[in-house]
């Protein structure tokens, strides 16, 4: 897989909010100067940043928080 394939893949990650800024820097940094990057899904692109200490722990995916319930109360009945 070409460099810019892995770059693009590694921004998928930052659009995610899986890794920061500072991470995908850092990241493109290392694809720059490091021949033999073997990733080609989101998950190996995870364990390569992991494996080059990028990052420190396996990212969990937001979810998007759930609207609390609305609870309507019923009118009064009227005798």
């Amino acid at each position: 897989m070409p460099d810019s394939q892995r770059t693009e893949l590694l921004n998928q990650l930052r659009l995610q909010d899986l890794i920061t800024e500072d991470q995908l820097s850092r990241a493109k940094l290392y694809l720059q100067f490091i021949s033999g990057v073997g990733f080609e899904t989101q998950e190996g692109a995870i364990d390569w940043l992991l494996e080059n200490r990028i990052i420190s722990e396996r990212p969990v995916a937001q979810r998007p928080e759930e609207p609390e319930p609305v609870i309507i109360p019923e009118p009064p009945v009227n005798p």
